[in-house]
């Protein structure tokens, strides 16, 4: 009692606290009983006082006793406090002035009559008045006055019902500010999710699961979130993706530990989308500097960056810029004209590959070149901005059996269609069924001959199975490529001059070559290298740029569709293309050409089935 009396003594006017403090010691009643002037307290009314008669043995009827009151003078006294009470408690007197309160009233009538209903409702309507006035405290966020006056209410009604639930409430008041004193806390300190159990989230979330509408709460929540958000947004910009992410599953983790459910995870998805389309674009400038570097021949920081776009998590296969790094490094490492083979992956070694550098020509022909003929105009500049290879010599018979033998494959002739042999009776061709293991008279071909009776899909598919079995990109030369190539470096009708050579150097048709009394019709004059018919690939002499055979001994298929003309000839090397190609381009001389065909600006052309003994091809591959 005497802490609670304390407790009101610090909260209540002076008047209430004095009242407080005479009802709970007791005093209260006789000093009420003094000032009303008379009446009789709950003891007179219930034990004799001594009497007169008690020690002068009086007749009882006739002895006087001071003091006492009788029945019609208590009543009258019990209607006068009544009275007074109900208008103190109309007035709203209700714990002050002290002597005019409505508590004193109807403590008073108490004290007249101890069990008087009027005078206990009086009291309970004096409590239930404090209480509505406490709870319109703690609205106005008076949560010390209110405790007072639940203090006050339950000093002279203890114990009554409606206490409970006040004392609920302030109980949740002070647990709220508690919290949120914790939280403003946590959130200054920069703990807003982790340690859980003493982060401001959680504080703020308790606070929600007292108070689902707690303003403060639900502005401490956006606070965190806020924070949280902007903290993962620096991360971002600062391309700290991973710890990025790793804040985003902590906020996330966090949030579905919550109880209040007022809490929305919708921001954390957002920032995921964001985090995801931010870490692709930075992968995706990398990917961009690292192709700016490779083609700037910056290798190693291309590496480098590589590396750390990896240790960052990318996702993304990587094999094709990898490559693209590597075969830069060995292009750079190649010198124009080095030759050199792959291991294929059966051990053996591919075709001899030669190094052609990057470079520009003017293909086609002058107009005053002889032998010319319209489908080579109108000269057109092409420029190659990447060295490539081509084999030194034609694909020979011993390379096309390797691939045969290796994968089964039947060639066009052997399918059904019918190729042609040269017939040394009419000095023509015969049509005949052929195979590629045939020379050009069809009796079994040398394996150091170059191939003949392929068709143009059977080059390719050799290309194909070659690019398989080795590290490289082989496939057939563009026309522009094998006119780059032929040339090497000249302008010259042939890459070794003018008109006839001097020497052997090409399979050519000239003057000189006979067999079994046959001669050329149109040959070079005073020309002649001992071939009738193709010559052992690579058997004569290699043009400046280490290449044999371009000029002479067959024709070679090439990439490009053909057209009538080079009107629209790609400008940097590609073939030319079209939907529907049937015809393909063929470059270079033969055995049985005429001058005119072997000039390094001829152009001619056969249907993608023909194979003939004319006919084979070579290799290119991508550096």
């Amino acid at each position: 009692m005497k802490n609670q009396s304390e407790k009101i003594r610090r909260r209540l006017p002076q008047g209430a606290l004095c009242l407080l403090v005479m009802f709970a010691s007791g005093w209260g009643l006789a000093m009420a009983q003094s000032s009303s002037g008379g009446g009789a307290s709950a003891q007179d009314s219930q034990v004799r006082p001594a009497r007169l008669g008690d020690s002068l043995a009086v007749d009882p009827g006739q002895e006087w006793t001071p003091g006492q009151q009788s029945a019609s003078d208590r009543q009258d006294e019990l209607r006068r406090k009544l009275a007074l009470g109900n208008n103190a408690l109309d007035a709203g007197n209700l714990l002050e002035p002290f002597d005019g309160s409505a508590l004193n009233y109807f403590r008073q009538a108490l004290a007249v009559d101890p069990e008087n209903a009027e005078a206990e409702s009086g009291l309970d309507a004096i409590a239930d008045r404090l209480i509505e006035q406490a709870a319109e405290q703690i609205s106005g966020g008076d949560v010390d006055g209110a405790r007072a006056t639940a203090e006050a209410v339950d000093a002279f009604r203890p114990g009554y019902g409606p206490l409970q639930s006040l004392y609920s409430q302030l109980d949740q008041r002070s647990q709220l500010a508690t919290l949120l004193s914790q939280g403003q806390e946590a959130a200054a300190a920069g703990t807003l999710l982790e340690p859980a159990e003493a982060s401001a989230l959680n504080y703020f979330d308790q606070m929600l699961s007292l108070d689902p509408a707690n303003v403060e709460a639900l502005e401490g929540v956006q606070l965190v979130t806020t924070a949280v958000q902007s903290q993962v947004v620096e991360l971002i910009d600062d391309e700290d993706f991973d710890g990025a992410l790793e804040q985003l599953d902590l906020a996330q983790a966090a949030i579905a530990a919550t109880t209040s459910g007022v809490i929305d995870a919708s921001e954390i998805e957002v920032l995921r989308e964001g985090l995801a389309t931010s870490r692709a674009q930075s992968w995706q400038t990398d990917l961009e500097t690292v192709e700016k570097m490779v083609s700037d021949d910056q290798l190693d920081e291309a590496q480098s960056t590589l590396t750390a776009l990896v240790a960052r998590g990318y996702p993304g296969d990587l094999t094709r810029i990898r490559s693209t790094i590597e075969r830069r490094r060995q292009l750079l490492s190649y010198v124009a004209g080095s030759v050199f083979t792959d291991t294929l992956s059966n051990g053996t070694e591919g075709p001899s590959m030669v190094v052609i550098a990057a470079g520009s020509f003017q293909m086609g022909s002058p107009e005053r070149e002889e032998g010319r003929n319209k489908r080579e105009s109108p000269l057109t500049q092409v420029t190659f901005s990447a060295p490539f290879a081509l084999s030194s010599t034609e694909v020979t018979v011993a390379q096309f059996s390797a691939f045969v033998a290796a994968s089964g494959y039947q060639t066009t002739a052997e399918a059904g269609r019918r190729g042609q042999l040269y017939s040394l009776d009419s000095g023509g061709f015969d049509d005949a069924a052929v195979s590629w293991r045939m020379d050009y008279l069809g009796e079994p071909a040398a394996g150091n001959m170059p191939v003949i009776h392929v068709s143009w899909d059977d080059a390719m598919a050799y290309a194909a199975w070659l690019s398989e079995v080795s590290d490289g990109a082989y496939r057939l030369p563009s026309e522009s490529e094998f006119e780059y190539a032929q040339r090497a470096g000249t302008q010259s009708p042939y890459w070794w001059g003018d008109g006839s050579p001097d020497q052997p150097v090409e399979n050519l048709t000239g003057s000189r070559d006979t067999f079994s009394g046959l001669t050329w019709p149109s040959s070079f004059s005073r020309y002649g290298d001992g071939h009738w018919g193709p010559a052992p690939a690579g058997s004569l002499e290699a043009n400046p740029w280490n290449l044999f055979d371009l000029s002479g001994n067959v024709l070679e298929w090439t990439a490009d569709c053909f057209e009538g003309s080079l009107e629209g000839i790609p400008t940097d090397g590609r073939p030319r293309e079209a939907d529907a190609c049937s015809t393909r381009t063929l470059r270079g001389g033969g055995w049985a050409g005429s001058p005119a065909i072997a000039r390094s600006a001829s152009r001619a052309s056969a249907v993608s089935q023909r194979s003939s003994p004319l006919i084979g091809f070579r290799v290119a591959k991508d550096l």
